[in-house]
This record gives C-alpha cells, sequence and structure tokens, in this order.
C-alpha cells in the first residue's frame, strides 16, 4: 500500500536525499572494495542498487520517515 502511494506521488525524490541514503548504506561496508564484492555477488548493477535506494527513500517518505 505504501508504495503504491509513493508511486502516485508527483514530486520524485530528490537526488541529495537518495545519494545520502546511498551513502549510508555504501559506508556499512568496510570499505568501497567490499560494497562493490557485495554488489557482485548478488549480481546487482549499481544502477539497480540506486534504483533501490530511490524507492526506499520514497516509501520512507510516505511512512513519514524521513
Amino acid at each position: 500500500v505504501a508504495l503504491d502511494e509513493g508511486r502516485r506521488q508527483a514530486a520524485p525524490e530528490p537526488d541529495d536525499v537518495v545519494g545520502a541514503h546511498a551513502l549510508r548504506v555504501r559506508t556499512a561496508f568496510r570499505d568501497e572494495e567490499a560494497f562493490q564484492e557485495f554488489l557482485r555477488r548478488m549480481h546487482l548493477p549499481e544502477a539497480e542498487f540506486m534504483d533501490m535506494v530511490r524507492r526506499e527513500v520514497r516509501v520512507d517518505a510516505v511512512l513519514g520517515i524521513a
């Protein structure tokens, strides 16, 4: 339901908010190499990772978390 509401919102997520959230995820790894290895193991292209982060930011906004 929250994701559906987020999809209906007209305003896109601000790039700076998405970037900050992505940076928080990246810094959870010991270094950039470890993060890139995680993406490779998950078969997750970086662009897809960023799409996932953008969706999470959208849902957080709908739920009032961010």
